[in-house]
């Protein structure tokens, strides 16, 4: 399945429930009034005719009461879970989990293997590095992928999973968790537990109900009894249901996860290696933490026990999943014999056998239909891509690589790529980081910015993909001083190139959705038709772009517009070019139903194509078009 018809099939998913939660507040609606009735019948059967007299009869006004406390109390609850997961992106589910984040300075082999593989993986997927936290106090294998987006999306990985699996193995269950980020798992996830928690709210509320009138000996306390036993049956009962479901969900959602990673791998050993490590496990899967049951759903395994077996499992059993993986499989589970296990250093001494293969397939002439090949690999990457990933992260000098993974090295690195190299604009901006950078920013820049000068350019992007994970952990203010500073230096030279807007907009779009917890959005336009003038500016932007010549650039925007069947536009004339205007654009083609998103970017690649040439500056605006979008896409290399 391609990133797009996932995306798709997780928006018809979020639709079906948000139907099936309204119905589940229907039916708990009416059982509810039912049990006010039942209630009052109750109470006044222990009255005196004299005190029926006066006892006042529930009417349909006494009904619409009580339907509208109930919806209240859910939409509270659920608002409640929904706003609690959601304000702090992954790192708060990871933190409750008792997750300890893992800083790529660590000095521990198998953290470092850890991180490695996360980047090389985030890379190849063309996305945001997501954070890492390790589960210290839980032995057995599993993982976890939790946030909204992309953009606050963690990994979180128990202490048994690096300390006893192999790397490919790692890299199995890595893959599995990636699928899960560009699958929209997280958010449905997130969805399902906030429904849950506003139903539980009717069971919580019914036991304090009861347990205030345990000791009561008035006449009418057996009414308000049965009422709170009700609601306990009605909120726990409606809570276990709706378990049902999302384990249902959740068990076809590991199915698609572990084909994913096979794609993602092009190693199916991998990941059933790790299923079969857990399935010789004592505990196999299992998780210790008192916080585990609340997100079953979301691990790469089974992480609680299920008294009901099968019906309640939130994962297909293990050896359903290892047969579909592996059809050969004799059935016999592996030992975790953590002296066979690799340390960080092994796989690098792999890949540097590698290298120069590595180079070449990189750097090999690339046809036509291998970039629309792009298409394909959103959001399920493959060996090459990954392949592509180490090779970028091999160009990047190593004293860079540890600076761009903390926050003052980010701060500072992401400075220097937008730092001119003319030398009276250079001199001006780092008089202004001297004056306005945060203490020790500017002798950072000083001491790496002849090193960034020679990082070949197509490794910038992904540079600012490493960082990111740094940049997340900047209080508010950090952030907006931050931003306040990165406008000034691009500012300083009175104009804006598009390497500077791709990295504004890139760096832009993740962070203010997890620091400044900027708003989603929402689906809006269903036929491109509705925002052909938004196309028109867009592609208008690439055409101008990547050729110099007005006929060539005319001809880039026709094939673009060709390829969508927009035939009506002609390209803008180049002094009516605003990056204003385009950025507006861009917010109202962020609207657009995912598979219109594919739609438009491959009539991007098409367009950059005309030529049978693939421009850096190409490249690096159809990867912030992408971003924008919220769509991954891997890398590809220049052809110039």
């Amino acid at each position: 399945m391609d990133f797009f018809q996932a995306q798709q099939n997780v928006k018809t998913s979020t639709f079906r429930l948000l139907v099936m939660f309204i119905m589940a507040i229907v039916c708990l609606v009416l059982i509810t009034d039912i049990l006010v009735y039942i209630s009052y019948e109750l109470a006044i059967s222990e009255l005196s005719v004299d005190e029926k007299s006066t006892m006042p009869k529930p009417n349909l006004f006494t009904f619409f009461m009580v339907s509208g406390a109930v919806i209240v109390v859910i939409g509270i609850g659920s608002a409640y879970k929904s706003i609690s997961l959601s304000s702090g992106g992954g790192r708060v589910i990871a933190e409750s989990m008792g997750g300890r984040l893992i800083r790529s300075s660590t000095e521990n082999l198998q953290e470092k293997r850890l991180m490695n593989v996360v980047e090389e993986m985030a890379i190849a997927s063309g996305m945001p590095v997501p954070l890492v936290y390790i589960l210290d106090d839980e032995p057995v294998i599993n993982a976890f992928a939790a946030g909204l987006t992309t953009s606050d999306a963690v990994i979180g990985v128990t202490k048994g999973t690096v300390d006893s699996l192999t790397r490919d193995e790692l890299q199995g269950v890595i893959a599995h968790e990636y699928s899960h980020i560009l699958n929209g798992d997280m958010a449905l996830n997130i969805q399902l537990i906030s429904m849950l928690h506003g139903i539980l709210i009717l069971g919580i509320i019914g036991y304090y109900i009861v347990r205030s009138t345990r000791h009561s000996r008035s006449k009418d306390s057996g009414g308000f009894v049965i009422f709170g036993l009700g609601l306990i049956v009605i909120g726990y009962g409606g809570t276990f249901f709706g378990n049902l479901i999302k384990s249902s969900i959740s068990r076809q959602r590991e199915y698609l996860a572990d084909a994913s990673a096979v794609q993602f791998t092009r190693n199916p050993e991998g990941i059933a290696g790790a299923l079969k490590k857990i399935g010789g496990m004592t505990r196999q899967s299992r998780l210790i933490n008192e916080n585990a049951h609340e997100m079953s759903h979301a691990y790469f395994s089974q992480g609680v026990s299920n008294s009901l077996g099968s019906i309640t499992a939130t994962h297909p059993p293990l050896a359903d999943r290892i047969r579909r993986i592996d059809p050969r499989w004799d059935g016999k589970y592996l030992s975790t014999n953590s002296d066979k296990i690799e340390n960080a250093k092994t796989p690098e001494r792999k890949r540097d056998n590698r290298k120069e293969i590595i180079a070449e397939s990189v750097t090999s002439v690339i046809i036509l239909q291998s970039v629309l090949q792009t298409m394909e690999h959103m959001g399920n990457p493959g060996e090459k891509e990954i392949e592509a990933a180490r090779a970028i992260i091999k160009e990047i000098p190593e004293e860079i690589h540890d600076a761009i993974h903390e926050p003052y090295g980010a701060r500072a690195i992401i400075y220097c790529l937008v730092i001119n190299k003319e030398e009276d604009v250079r001199v001006k901006q780092l008089e202004h980081l001297q004056a306005n950078g945060d203490r020790g920013i500017y002798d950072l820049c000083v001491e790496h910015l002849p090193i960034v000068d020679k990082i070949p350019r197509r490794c910038r992007l992904p540079l600012i993909d490493m960082g990111l994970p740094a940049l997340r952990e900047l209080s508010q203010n950090q952030y907006k001083k931050f931003k306040n500073n990165l406008a000034s230096l691009v500012a300083a030279d009175a104009s804006l190139d598009l390497f500077e807007w791709c990295l504004q907009k890139i760096t832009y779009n993740h962070l203010d959705k997890a620091l400044l917890m900027a708003k989603p959005t929402s689906e809006k336009y269903n036929a491109i038709n509705e925002v052909k003038d938004d196309c028109r500016n867009v592609f208008s932007v690439l055409a101008y772009a990547g050729h110099k010549k007005q006929e060539e650039a005319e001809q880039a925007f026709e094939a673009a517009t060709k390829e969508i069947e927009l035939n009506d536009i002609v390209i803008l004339e180049k002094s009516n070019i605003s990056l204003t205007k385009f950025n507006e654009s861009l917010e109202q083609l962020l609207l657009l139903k995912p598979i219109l998103k594919q739609a438009l970017l491959k009539a991007c690649l098409v367009s950059a194509m005309t030529d049978e040439k693939m421009t850096t500056r190409e490249l690096e605006l159809i990867r912030a078009i992408a971003d924008t979008l919220n769509c991954p896409i891997p890398p590809i290399s220049s052809i110039e």
